[in-house]
C-alpha cells in the first residue's frame, strides 16, 4: 500500500477503504469512445486512481463533439482525432495513473492486456464478439458497455460466471454492546438500550468478550435475522452455557458470489438474473420498452452501418418495426404486451445526439461500475435503462448551425438553448460539485450570450481536493477555488460569462449579495458541503422566490432536490436528522468504540496545544484583567485547571528546549494512560458493584487497564515524538524528528509514581463534579499569578491550529497515537492513521464518480427549469451507486400551514391566514410607517389585531405587557425602532425588513398564524 498517496486520496480512501484502493491501483483499463460518456467515464476513473487507462477513439473531432467532450477545442475540429485531442488533458488529471492512447482498430489480442474493458460507440456485432472473448479469458476480463441515444441511455456490466464481491454495500461494520443472549434455536441476541442495532437479514456477525456463554466467542461469522430494533436472531445456541454478562457483537463482511451472463444472452433476456431496475417511480414498465428501443436502434445500425439520422421519421418508422419484430420473437422469453411506439421514436429520432448532462450522469455510473471490479460494492445485474424524455421540447425550432451546441439544440430546440445562454444564475461553491457544474455550464452554453454566472467560494485549493475537483491541478494548490475553477471553465468555452467571487454566502455578507443581486438571478445552484450554508441559501431563495437546485454527496450516496417557488418544498421544509453526539461521560471515562477514543484525543490536542497556549497569550496581555474575567469561564475546577496549565507553560518558557518537550510528552503519556486510569480503578475497582448489586463495569462501561510505558513500543514512542514536536512548535524551539535520538532522551526520564487522590469522577451525563480542594487551590493560584515574572512577560506562544491535510505537522500523528493508547486502555480495536484522519478531520467521503453523476442529474433538471412549469416533469433523485439504488420521484408540494382545532402551544384553536399558506408566501406592508401605523395597516387590510411584533431575534412590540412598557415605541418608524432596540444597523441599500407577527382575529378573537411580513420602507 506504500504507493497510495493517502493525502491525495484521503476522502476516497474514506469511502473505498485501503483494501479496495490497493486493488484499484493495480487495474489496467481500456476505454473506447470519447465523445461524451466515454470521456466522462475516463475522467472519473482516472481520478479514482487505477494503474493505467488506455483510450481509443479514432474519430476526427466534429463541432458538435464540443458539446459533450470538455477537453476538445474549436481548433481540434476537423484536424485531429478525439483520442489524440483528449490524451494530454486526461493525463494531467492524475500523475499516479498511466494514461495512453491506442490508435487503430482493436482486436482480441489487444483486449487481452487489460483487466477491464469499457466500450461505447461500438456496433452490436463487436459488442457481442468482444464480450464473448472477455468471458473466455482466465481470469475473466471484466466487460462494460454504455451508450447514450439522445435523451436515453443504457449501461451493461458482465464480470463473468464467478465474481466474488468482498463487501457488497461498502457500509462500515457496526458493533454493539450485548445485554443478553438466549439459549434456543434460534438464539435471540439483545443489544444494550444505549443504541439500536442496524443489522438486516443476511448480515453476518461475530461475538467477543461474552461471559457465561463463552462458546460463542470466536465462532465463524453467523447470519442474523432482524427481530426488533434492539434484538436479532442467530443460529442454535441451545447447547451453549447460559449468558451471564458483557460481550460485543460485531458485523463482518462475508464474500458474495455474483454470476453474470453474456451480452448476447442478456440482450434477448435482460431480466434473466433480476428484474430490470425501475429508476423513475413515474415510469413503471419503461425500462423494458427502452431495452427494445435501444436494441432496435442497434439492429438498424447493423443493417445500415450508421445510426438513424436526427429527426428522420422514415428511419424512426423502421426502428419501430424492428422493435415490434424483436418483441414478437421474444414471446415466451422476454417481451412486453405491446411496443410503445412513442418511446421507440424518441430514442430513434435523437439517437445521434449526446449532451453533457446525460453524459455526466452515465459517466459517473459507469466509472463506479469499473471501480467495482475490485470486489467492493454490488455490481449491476446486468442492464440499466433510463430516459429523460422530459427535456425533449415540443413545437420548437431545431434548426442546426454546425456549432458546438447542435446536439443540445437537437434535443431542446433553439428557443430553450437561447434562454440558457441568456440566463443569470448563482453557483454557491466551487468544490467537487461546483467544478462539475461549471464544466456542464460551459458545455451547455449557460450564460454564453447575454447572461452571467456568478460563482463564489471562500476556500482555497488543497492537495486532497485534486482527486475529485477535476478542474484543479497541483499548480493550483493554495489558490482560490472559485477563481481557478472559473478560469478552467472559460478555457472549455470562451463564450461563457462567469464571474468569480471569494465571499461566503452568509448574513454578514448581505451587503454584497443584496436585494439587487438576488433579484437579478434566474436560478440558484447549491454546491456546498454543510447543512447551515444550504439552509441559508435556501432561505434567501425562499425570500426572493428563486428556483433552487440543491444536491449533495456522501461517498457513493447522493441526492438532488428541486425547489420551485410556490410549487415544491423548500430545502428547509425537510432536514436530515442531526449527527449522533458522544455523551461527555463516555468521552471522559467510559469509551467503548474507537470513535470515542479519537474524539477524546482530538480534545486533548485542542486543549494542550491550542487552547492552553491561547490562554497563556491572553494572560500575558493583561494578567489582572485576565484573572478578573476568569470567573465566567466555568466552575472552580475549570478555573484551577486553566491556571495550572498556564503555570506549566510559564515554567517551560523559562528553559525551553527539545529535551524539556520530550520530558513533558513523557509525563503527558504517564498522566493520561496510567495515572488517570489507575485513579478511575481506585474509585471503581474491577469488581465494584452499584447499590443494587449490579456490576459497575458492565454494559457500555468497560473496565480499563493502565498502560505501562515501553520505549520499544512504536505507539508509545511515536506518541512521545509527536507530542514533543507539537510542544516544541508551540514554544518556538527547534524540533527533532529522529526516533533514536528521542528514544535516548526519553529513556532517562523518571516519572513520579502514581498516588491515589480523593477525586470525584463523572459517571453520568450532565453530572457536575468538583475536586475536594479546588476552591482552596484556586484561591492561592489567583493571588500567586497577579504578578508576571519579568523573564517571560514579553513572550508569546504559537498555538496550533488543527490542520488535517498536512502530514508533516504531527497533528494527525498525535491524535492517532493518543487514540490508540486510550483504545489499549479499554481493549478497543485500534485505528490506523487514515481512519483517524477521516474521523478527527470530520472528512465527508467524496468521490468523483458520484459527484459527476449527481451533477448531471441536476443539469437535466436545469433543462426542465427552462422548459416546464408543472412539477410533474421534475424529479428529485436519491442514489446509492454502491448498491445500485437510483430513485427518481416527483418533488413534494410545499408544506402548508392549516387551521387546527387545537394547537398544543397556544392550548386552543389556531387559524391559518391565508388558509394553507407555505413558506414561499409573504404579506407585504408598504412603508415607511410607524409601529402604530404598521399595526393599524394589518388591522385594516387583513382584519387582524397585532399582539407581538418581532424581527429576527429582536422583539419590537409585546401587546401583552403593560402599556407603559412598549407604548412609547408606537410613534417610532418601524425600521428605526429595529435599529434602536437590536443595536444593529440595517444593511446599506436594504429597503425591507422581514417581520414576524403574532396576532388574533379582530372579530372572532382567535389566534392566527400568518406568513412572514415583508415591510418595505
Amino acid at each position: 500500500m506504500a504507493d497510495i498517496d493517502t493525502n491525495l486520496y484521503s476522502r476516497q480512501i474514506g469511502t473505498f477503504g485501503m483494501e479496495m484502493m490497493g486493488k484499484l491501483i493495480k487495474l489496467d483499463v481500456l476505454i473506447h469512445g470519447l465523445r461524451g460518456v466515454g470521456v466522462e467515464t475516463a475522467k472519473n476513473l482516472i481520478l479514482a486512481g487505477p494503474h493505467s487507462v488506455t483510450i481509443v477513439d479514432n474519430s476526427i473531432v466534429e463541432a458538435r463533439d464540443l458539446g459533450s467532450n470538455f477537453y476538445l477545442t474549436p481548433e481540434n475540429v476537423g484536424n485531429i482525432t478525439r483520442g489524440k485531442a483528449s490524451l494530454e488533458k486526461l493525463q494531467e488529471l492524475n500523475p499516479h495513473v498511466r494514461v495512453s492512447l491506442h490508435e487503430g482498430p482493436i482486436d482480441e489480442a489487444f483486449l487481452s492486456h487489460f483487466h477491464v474493458v469499457f466500450l461505447s460507440e461500438t456496433d452490436l456485432d463487436s459488442l457481442i464478439r468482444f464480450n464473448n472473448f472477455c468471458r473466455s479469458q482466465e481470469p475473466v476480463i471484466k466487460f462494460l458497455s454504455c451508450e447514450i441515444f439522445g435523451a436515453s441511455g443504457y449501461g451493461f456490466v458482465d464480470f463473468g460466471d464467478d465474481f466474488k464481491c468482498f463487501d457488497k454495500d461498502g457500509e462500515n461494520n457496526r458493533s454493539f454492546i450485548i445485554s443478553n443472549i438466549t439459549n434456543g434455536n434460534p438464539g435471540i441476541v439483545t443489544v444494550h438500550e444505549e443504541k439500536r442495532h442496524t443489522y438486516q437479514d443476511g448480515d453476518y456477525v461475530i461475538f467477543k468478550e461474552v461471559q457465561g456463554m463463552t462458546e460463542i466467542n470466536g465462532l465463524e461469522p453467523m447470519p442474523v435475522k432482524f427481530v426488533s430494533p434492539f434484538s436479532f436472531s442467530i443460529g442454535d445456541t441451545s447447547a451453549f452455557r447460559s449468558y451471564t454478562r458483557e460481550g460485543i457483537v460485531e458485523q463482518v463482511k462475508v464474500p458474495t458470489k455474483f454470476e453474470f451472463k453474456s451480452f448476447a444472452e442478456t440482450l434477448k433476456n435482460p431480466a434473466v438474473k433480476e428484474p430490470l431496475i425501475v429508476s423513475d417511480l413515474g415510469k413503471f414498465g419503461r425500462p423494458e420498452q427502452l431495452h427494445f428501443a435501444h436494441w432496435a436502434v442497434r439492429e438498424f445500425q447493423k443493417t445500415h452501418h450508421y445510426l438513424p439520422e436526427l429527426f428522420n421519421q422514415g428511419h424512426a418508422n423502421e426502428v419501430v418495426l424492428i422493435a415490434k419484430a424483436l418483441n414478437e420473437a421474444g414471446k415466451g422469453t422476454f417481451s412486453v404486451d405491446a411496443i410503445d411506439e412513442d418511446v421507440v421514436r424518441k430514442v430513434a429520432l435523437y439517437a445521434r445526439a449526446q449532451v453533457s448532462p446525460i453524459a455526466s450522469f452515465w459517466g459517473g455510473i459507469m466509472a463506479q461500475e469499473i471501480v467495482k471490479a475490485t470486489g467492493k460494492y454490488s455490481p449491476l445485474q446486468q442492464w440499466l435503462h433510463i430516459d429523460f424524455f422530459e427535456i425533449l421540447s415540443d413545437n420548437v425550432d431545431r434548426t442546426l448551425h454546425n456549432s458546438r451546441y447542435d446536439d443540445q439544440i437537437a434535443l431542446i430546440g433553439n428557443e430553450i438553448h437561447n434562454k440558457l445562454a441568456a440566463s443569470h444564475s448563482f453557483l454557491v461553491g466551487a468544490g467537487a460539485l461546483g467544478c462539475e457544474f461549471l464544466k456542464l455550464y460551459a458545455l451547455m452554453g449557460i450564460s454564453s450570450n447575454g447572461g452571467q454566472v456568478v460563482v463564489t467560494d471562500d476556500d482555497s485549493i488543497e492537495v486532497s481536493n485534486l482527486n475529485r475537483q477535476f478542474l484543479f491541478r497541483r499548480a493550483d494548490v493554495g489558490h482560490s477555488k472559485s477563481e481557478r475553477a472559473t478560469l478552467a471553465a472559460k478555457r472549455m468555452n470562451t463564450d461563457i460569462n462567469v464571474l468569480s467571487r471569494q465571499d461566503r454566502v452568509s448574513p454578514e455578507n448581505e451587503i454584497i449579495f443584496d436585494d439587487t443581486f438576488w433579484n437579478s438571478r434566474n436560478f440558484v445552484t447549491n454546491a456546498v458541503d454543510n447543512v447551515n450554508a444550504r439552509l441559508y441559501v435556501d432561505s434567501r431563495c425562499v425570500w426572493y422566490e428563486k428556483p433552487l437546485l440543491e444536491s449533495g454527496t456522501l461517498g457513493t450516496k447522493a441526492n438532488v432536490q428541486v425547489c420551485l417557488p410556490h410549487k415544491t418544498q423548500s430545502y428547509g421544509d425537510s432536514q436530515d436528522p442531526p449527527e449522533e453526539s458522544i455523551p461527555m461521560c463516555t468521552l471522559k471515562n467510559f469509551p467503548h468504540a474507537i470513535e470515542h477514543c479519537i474524539e477524546w484525543a482530538k480534545d486533548e490536542f485542542q486543549g494542550t496545544f491550542s487552547d492552553g497556549p491561547q490562554e497563556v497569550n491572553k494572560y500575558f496581555e493583561d494578567p489582572i484583567r485576565y484573572l478578573a474575567s476568569l470567573g465566567s469561564s466555568g466552575n472552580s475546577t475549570v478555573q484551577k485547571d486553566k491556571l495550572e496549565k498556564i503555570k506549566i507553560f510559564i515554567n517551560l518558557i523559562k528553559h525551553a528546549n527539545f529535551e524539556e518537550c520530550v520530558h513533558v510528552a513523557r509525563e503527558m503519556l504517564q498522566d493520561s494512560f496510567y495515572n488517570t486510569i489507575s485513579q478511575l480503578l481506585h474509585n471503581f475497582p474491577a469488581d465494584y458493584a452499584t447499590k443494587d448489586g449490579t456490576p459497575f463495569w458492565s454494559g457500555p462501561k468497560r473496565a480499563p487497564t493502565p498502560c505501562i510505558f515501553d520505549e520499544n513500543d512504536d505507539t508509545h514512542l511515536n506518541y512521545v515524538i509527536s507530542a514533543a514536536n507539537l510542544m516544541a512548535s508551540v514554544l518556538g524551539v527547534p524540533q527533532n524528528r529522529n526516533p533514536e535520538q528521542v528514544k535516548n532522551m526519553v529513556r532517562n526520564i523518571q516519572v513520579k509514581p502514581f498516588t491515589p487522590r480523593v477525586v470525584a469522577i463523572q459517571t453520568e451525563e450532565n453530572q457536575t463534579v468538583h475536586g475536594a480542594d479546588d476552591e482552596q487551590i484556586l484561591s492561592a493560584l489567583l493571588q500567586e499569578m497577579k504578578v508576571v515574572d519579568r523573564e517571560v512577560a514579553h513572550k508569546r506562544l504559537n498555538p496550533a491550529v488543527f490542520e488535517k491535510d498536512d502530514d508533516t505537522n504531527f497533528h494527525i500523528d498525535f491524535i492517532t497515537h493518543a487514540a490508540n493508547l486510550r483504545a489499549r486502555n479499554y481493549k478497543i480495536t485500534e485505528a490506523d492513521k487514515q481512519k483517524t484522519k477521516m474521523i478527527a478531520g470530520k472528512i465527508i467521503p467524496a468521490i468523483a464518480t458520484t459527484t459527476a453523476m449527481i451533477a448531471g442529474a441536476v443539469a437535466i433538471e436545469l433543462y426542465k427549469l427552462h422548459i416546464h412549469t408543472d412539477i410533474e416533469k421534475f424529479r428529485n433523485t436519491f442514489v446509492n451507486l454502491g448498491v445500485n439504488i437510483i430513485v427518481m420521484s416527483e418533488p413534494q408540494p410545499p408544506l402548508r400551514t392549516k387551521s387546527k382545532d387545537y394547537d398544543p402551544i397556544v392550548m386552543g384553536p389556531i387559524k391559518a391566514y391565508p388558509e394553507g399558506f407555505s413558506t414561499w408566501e409573504k404579506i407585504t406592508i408598504n412603508g415607511p410607517c410607524t409601529l402604530g401605523e404598521f399595526n393599524q395597516k394589518i388591522l385594516s387590510e387583513h382584519k387582524l389585531k397585532v399582539n407581538i411584533v418581532s424581527c429576527g431575534k429582536t422583539c419590537l412590540y409585546n401587546g401583552y405587557l403593560p402599556k407603559n412598557k412598549h407604548g412609547d415605541r408606537l410613534p417610532k418608524l418601524l425600521h428605526t425602532l429595529y435599529e434602536e432596540v437590536s443595536g444593529t444597523k440595517i444593511i446599506p441599500g436594504r429597503k425591507y425588513l422581514a417581520v414576524e407577527v403574532s396576532c388574533e382575529g379582530d372579530e372572532d378573537g382567535s389566534d392566527y398564524a400568518i406568513p412572514v411580513i415583508k415591510y418595505t420602507f
